[in-house]
This record gives structure tokens, sequence and C-alpha cells, in this order.
């Protein structure tokens, strides 16, 4: 060990990982989060996507935006209310959905991604465990001539960065994958892409950690200690004083209130998408599918098919606390994004426009974190607004896809359940014969307005690595990396 102390805040797959990559290095590593390997990190599409290298600051996305305020989109949707803050981050997302600059960032995000697929491979076979990588694609398929040609179109750009890709006819779709519903125009398969259960690989990276003397304390940080644009200790809900060399804000959704506590802003704004997992007996196809028109993800594992899908902006936030414990009741997104809430839950509308500033944003620098002016001696307390996550112990103890499910979860609508299902079963007809309810659950991504994560150096001994969008799962090993390059740099 090198004697130095560091604290990781937030304990999913990116700050797990990047736990594990310090302690490898030697540090003493302490992550303080109540519910290591939950939230976001386990409710996403289960994929090392390639091919999603497009960020989702581009001009289709500001498009089907400006469809959504009008009340004509599906794809992205907004919710009422919206705040200051989110309205402020909408107007930076427009800025950055230039086309050029969305191509050079797709680019940072294909060389982050094509580094990460080794880095898990080198993980496997150092700690000796399986992670269930199932090398066999992405195959997006479509109804219309017009949602075939632009993905078509999508795939030709994306080639020019190194993406590889197959346009695929009608008549070989069956082929491709005999499981697929009738009627598709075409598609477009992706052959590097790779399809995994989430839980499974974020699990393997924490007991990886562990095993490399990593301490997961389920704290949740409710103020911070800084004097002279340092982090003295963080403070937890318990009265727990915890001091280190550094400190470390790996929270995913809920960066921006966490960042609150030390003074600094990141402008990271949850993204709320929904999922379903149904249990099967084997897998229900031979590949990941998206059924391009409802933007829909359907990854069969062995035992499981999994459903993602949905981006909705606004609303009053799913206020199940990520830094601390989960309340009491239910919260559940409704339609319009108005949470009904149960159990006095509340939600929080803090306006907090960051400033402009220099981070170093996956191997580049972009305008995009800035810490708030600093003063001596103070302590920040502001407790975090979360994104909807379990303690470990609330975790249901049966079979996460029996569809039993605690009452503290927040709970996505019924309605973008079964839309959602009925979508998967439009491309994957077999998923009607499934007579069981599932296990839906709500994943708030931490979205930036330019899609890229923020790998930064915030104070003189704090850092954030956030931001990762829909490519938490995706980007986790590289950013890993990166951002301890970034730490042992600054204590050189």
């Amino acid at each position: 060990m090198t004697g130095t102390r560091t604290v990781v805040i937030g304990g999913g797959i990116v700050g797990a990982y990047l736990a594990y990559e310090r302690a490898r290095r030697g540090d003493d590593v302490e992550v303080l989060d109540p519910g290591a390997g939950t939230g976001a990190s386990t409710r996403n599409a289960g994929i090392l996507a390639l091919s999603y290298a497009k960020p989702m600051s581009n001009p289709q996305s500001l498009l089907a935006g400006v469809k959504s305020i009008i009340g004509l989109g599906h794809d992205l949707q907004l919710s009422r209310p919206l705040s200051r803050r989110t309205l402020w981050w909408m107007a930076q997302f427009g800025i950055a959905s230039r086309p050029l600059r969305a191509h050079r960032a797709a680019r940072t995000i294909y060389e982050m991604t094509q580094a990460s697929v080794p880095l898990y491979d080198e993980f496997s076979q150092r700690e000796q465990v399986s992670l269930g990588l199932r090398r066999s694609g992405w195959l997006y398929v479509a109804r219309s001539s017009k949602a075939l040609h632009g993905q078509i179109a999508l795939a030709n750009s994306l080639a020019g960065i190194g993406i590889a890709s197959r346009t695929i006819t009608a008549a070989e779709l069956r082929d491709v994958e005999p499981s697929l519903a009738d009627g598709f125009v075409g598609g477009v398969q992706y052959p590097g892409d790779i399809s995994f259960d989430p839980a499974c690989v974020t699990t393997a990276v924490i007991d990886a950690a562990r095993r490399h003397g990593v301490q997961f304390s389920a704290d949740e940080v409710v103020s911070a200690d800084v004097t002279d644009a340092r982090v003295t200790a963080v403070r937890t809900a318990d009265g727990r004083v915890v001091r280190a060399d550094r400190f470390v804000i790996a929270t995913g959704a809920s960066s921006r209130a966490v960042g609150r506590l030390f003074g600094v802003r990141l402008p990271v704004e949850p993204g709320y998408g929904w999922s379903l997992v149904l249990p099967t007996t084997g897998p229900l196809a031979t590949s990941t599918l998206m059924g391009i028109e409802d933007h829909v993800v359907v990854n069969p594992g062995p035992d499981s098919v999994r459903i993602t899908g949905g981006m909705r902006f606004g609303g009053i936030p799913l206020d199940s606390n990520r830094f601390g414990r989960a309340p009491s009741g239910t919260t559940r997104l409704g339609k319009t994004g108005t949470a009904t809430r149960f159990g006095g839950l509340n939600g929080s509308t803090q306006s907090d426009e960051p400033q402009t500033g220099n981070a170093w944003s996956g191997g580049m620098q972009t305008d995009e974190a800035q810490p708030a002016t600093t003063r001596t001696a103070r302590t920040r307390s502001t407790r975090p607004q979360a994104d909807s996550t379990l303690r470990p112990a609330e975790q249901p103890t049966s079979d996460t896809r029996t569809g039993d499910t605690p009452a503290s979860e927040p709970q996505p609508d019924p309605g973008d359940l079964a839309a959602l299902r009925r979508a998967a079963e439009r491309v994957l007809p077999a998923i009607r014969a499934i007579d069981h309810p599932g296990h839906g659950q709500v994943g708030a991504r931490p979205m930036t307005p330019s899609g890229l994560p923020i790998i930064a150096r915030m104070l003189g001994n704090l850092f954030a690595v956030t931001g990762h969008g829909t490519l938490g799962m995706t980007l986790a090993p590289r950013s890993a990396v990166l951002a301890s390059d970034l730490i042992d740099r600054a204590s050189e």
C-alpha cells in the first residue's frame, strides 16, 4: 500500500471500478454508498455498446426534444414541472447538439469504449471470474424504409470512426435472427457489441475490489469540510467523520446534488428510463435486438429477457434516497412526470446553473464543470437529491425476476411498462408466451449536456468521475484508468 487514503463517494459500476483500480495502485480505499451495486448500474440494457458512440447531444435528438415540447415526440420526453436547473441543462444541450461537435464526441466515446472491452477481458482473467459476456452483436430492425435508411445513414457515419456494421435485407433477416417477428423491411447489425447481465458484472467488480482491500461502507454523506480549496473530511448521516487524502465523486445521477456539498458544480441531469425483466427457460433469440421505431431494446439472456426503453427529463424527481435510507412508501413516475407521492416523499427543484469552466472529459477538454467559489474552513451540508436505488438489505430476497417488489422501491408507471412489453413483443413474438408480470424498474441515467463523461479535478484533492449517460457499464473500466491517471498526475 502507498499509505494514501482515497474515499470514493458512490458505489455503482463507475465508483466500484475506480475503487478497484485505485486499490490495485496501492491506495487504502473506502467507498461510501448505502446502496452499492444498485441503481442505474443494474437497471440498464446490459450492453457493451461500441455502436452507441453517437452522443445524445446531436441534431436528431434535439429535434426529438422539440417535438416532445409540442407533444409530437416519444423517443425523448420532457415532463412538467421543468425546474430552472433542467431548463439550463436543456439550453446547454441544444448548444452542444451541433453536427461537427457531435461527430468529434462520437470519436472520443468510441475510443473509450474500444479500450474498455479489453479491460473487462483483462479483469476477468486477472480475477479468475466469468462476467458472462455474450459476443452476439446488436441487431437494429425497422418496419419502415424511412427508419431503415436513417439507421443505415448513422451506420455509415459511424464507419468513419471505425465502428463496423452490416446492412441486412428483409430476405436475410430470418437467417440472421430466426425468432424475429414478421413485417420488418431490413436492419443493421453491429457485430462488435456485447451483451451481459449488468447486476452480475457490477457484483463481480465490487467483489474483486473487496478482495483487493476496498472497504464498502453503507454511509450517507450529508456534508463536507473544505479548507483552502481542499477537502479535509466528509460527514455522514450517523455522525461519522471520514477523513482522507483525496475524495472522488462518482455518484451518477445524484452528482449535481453531491457536488453542492463540496461547493462544486456538476452539470448532470437525471434522464429516467425504465426496464422490465421477464423469466425464460432459455434464450429467446441469438442476439440483442432494437426496434428502431419504438426505440426499445430486447436483450435475451440465458434465463431471462431484459427489455429497456425511455428517456424522460423533468418532472418531480424520484426521491428514494441514493445516499441514505430509502424512505417508506412508494414513488411512481407517472406519464406526465409528476410523481404520486406516498409516505411523505418530496421532490427538490433547486436551481444550480453551472458556471463555465474547464474539466477533463473523456480525454478532451470541455467547458463542462467548474468549482464554485470556495471559502476557508467551511462545512457544506445538503442532503443530496437521489436517484432511485435500494439499500442492500432492502433488495428483494427472492429471485429478482419474480416481480415481487418491495414497497420502498420507486416504480415505473404501469402504462409505461405495458407499452414497453408490447413494443418488445412486436420485435420478438416469443415474449407473448411468457405468463409472468416480470420485474419493472426505473433507472436515472447521469446525463451531461455534451454527452461526454466528466473526468475532472474539481478542487485540490477532489475529483469527479460521472456523467456517463447510458454508457456507464460500457465506459467504466476506461474511465477508472483515466481518472486514476489524472489522480496520479495531480499527486506528483
